[in-house]
């Protein structure tokens, strides 16, 4: 097994937080998104 010093294994944690604030945002800006578009469209067809 290969000894990891503390400077290696911060720099990992913060590229983890780092993609977990980005997974968050993304997440929650699809959500809003999401929930613009069924709001627009409520199931309906406009041809109907």
């Amino acid at each position: 097994m290969r000894y990891v010093n503390e400077e290696q294994f911060y720099s990992g944690l913060y590229e983890l937080q780092l993609g977990f604030m980005i997974m968050l945002v993304s997440s929650m800006v699809l959500f809003i998104v999401s929930l613009m578009w069924f709001h627009r469209w409520e199931g309906a067809k406009g041809y109907e």
